[in-house]
């Protein structure tokens, strides 16, 4: 009884973050209290809307009885008085002590306990359909930020990140949630303007593999549609290569979380409103337009807070699903359209010049060593590199081809897979070369042909790329 814990600092704080490694088994109470100059006081802990039903600082981890990194957020009292405990100070403190006890059965321990927002991931949410029970094998490279690391990792769930008040948590998107969030009406909160569409995702289709048709024999496969999609565009799939998938039930599961994930996103729209200081990354909205009665529901992806200071007018933006009509799925692509060898010798690469010292290249040496290769294969733009071509040679058709494959060697050299040829560039390079010996036999048909049949994948990839977003609230 009355054993205490104390945390001190010079100056005074409002967050202590712990990193709860063994939590603790047994049967206590803390209580966390700070020093006002003549006694201990109980500290009273922030709260905001999303802890409704949660269980409390006080009871989990600030307990010492939940794991992981999470943030203790407090009010700062104003009689806060600096002390001395045990010689050390004098500092602010703020102390854990145990005002009840039982029993222990296993003694909690943490690795860090710092006066701070100290910003790690914590998992909000169990359900099981949100994902998290895949384990991918995932390889990146030293110029992969951690932002993007998450980003990748997140696209195997169907997690999301918020931003609260105990720093970075990731919770359970469910596509079939029931009742809203929050609600912008006339009754309920009014807004000024609002707009909406509906969307639809391409691709519609997702085959997931587990070895690279282009240089191995698929065994497993599974695949998920989204038919809506299908029905008015027809269907366009992508094909994920994820190693290490264990059978076609698995394969399946991640098809049918990719198109979930995309699925999220067509509820389309915006609301400019007066300030929602609750409104949150992921909630689920509905918008009710009060002249004709109309309702839209949608996630909310982006949130703008605004203040006016000539009329003291605080407002709030909220982008529901994607921006476009069209939106299209984030689905892992960054290693998983690779194979073992390209990935060892992009990890050998960059291994090697992160030991020289040398930094991630740039995109204007990516783009050198990309102009450096066509050439030496022959494919630059004909007028450029001196090809000679016959007089009835579709110039524009391999202008476009050839600038595409440089795109797409470019946007994989950010990504740091440059050095390796992937499935998609591999095919540009097998259609460009049949194109040119056509071209050559002065068979514009068959070089139109060959172009047509490789570059669908390349352009695919390309697009995929370029529309990957990760968007959260900080």
């Amino acid at each position: 009884m009355n054993d205490a814990l104390y945390v001190g600092r010079s100056t005074t704080f409002n967050r202590v973050s712990i990193d709860m490694t063994t939590v603790g088994v047994g049967t206590w109470t803390l209580i966390w209290e700070y020093w006002n100059g003549s006694s201990w006081g109980t500290l009273t802990e922030i709260s905001d809307d999303h802890d409704a039903g949660a269980t409390s600082f006080t009871a989990g981890i600030g307990a010492f009885k939940t794991g992981e990194l999470q943030t203790f957020a407090f009010v700062q009292p104003s009689d806060w008085a600096t002390n001395t405990v045990n010689s050390q100070g004098p500092f602010f403190y703020v102390r854990a002590r145990v005002s009840a006890f039982t029993s222990v059965t296993t003694q909690p321990l943490a690795t860090k306990i710092s006066c701070n927002m100290d910003f790690g991931l914590a998992l909000d949410t169990s359900d099981s359909a949100q994902g998290d029970d895949y384990v991918p094998e995932y390889l990146s490279n030293h110029s992969t930020s951690r932002t993007n690391m998450v980003a990748d990792l997140l696209g195997f769930t169907l997690l999301g990140m918020v931003a609260r008040k105990n720093g970075l948590n990731l919770i359970y998107i469910d596509n079939a949630q029931g009742g809203n969030d929050f609600l912008y009406t006339s009754v309920a909160h009014n807004h000024y303007t609002s707009e909406r569409s509906q969307g639809l995702i391409i691709p519609n289709k997702v085959i997931v593999v587990d070895v690279d048709p282009a240089v191995g024999t698929v065994t497993i496969e599974g695949s998920d549609e989204d038919t809506t999609s299908s029905a008015e565009l027809g269907v366009i799939p992508v094909v994920l290569v994820v190693p290490g998938i264990v059978d076609g039930t698995a394969a399946t599961l991640q098809a049918a979380r990719a198109i979930k994930r995309a699925l999220r996103d067509i509820q389309q729209g915006t609301v400019h409103a007066p300030m929602n200081c609750g409104q949150e990354i992921w909630d689920l909205v509905q918008v009710t337009d009060q002249r004709t009665g109309l309702s839209f529901t949608g996630r909310a992806v982006t949130i703008l807070r605004t203040y006016i200071p000539a009329s003291n007018v605080y407002n709030i933006y909220v982008q529901l699903g994607g921006a476009a009509a069209i939106s299209t799925a984030d689905y892992p692509t960054r290693i998983d359209l690779m194979n073992e060898s390209e990935r060892a010798a992009t990890r050998a690469e960059m291994d090697a010049r992160a030991a020289l010292g040398f930094p991630p290249l740039t995109r204007r040496r990516i783009d050198q060593i990309v102009d450096e290769r066509l050439a030496a294969m022959g494919l630059g733009f004909p007028e450029d590199e001196g090809i000679d071509l016959p007089p009835n040679a579709n110039l524009t058709g391999q202008r476009a081809a050839v600038q595409l494959f440089r795109d797409i060697r470019t946007q994989a050299g950010e990504e740091g897979n440059f050095l390796s040829v992937s499935d998609a560039a591999s095919e540009f390079i097998t259609g460009l070369t049949e194109a040119m010996a056509a071209l050559s036999a002065n068979d514009n048909g068959a070089s139109l042909a060959a172009l047509n049949v490789r570059t669908g994948r390349a352009a695919a990839l390309r697009r995929d790329r370029l529309n990957r977003q990760f968007e959260f609230e900080g």
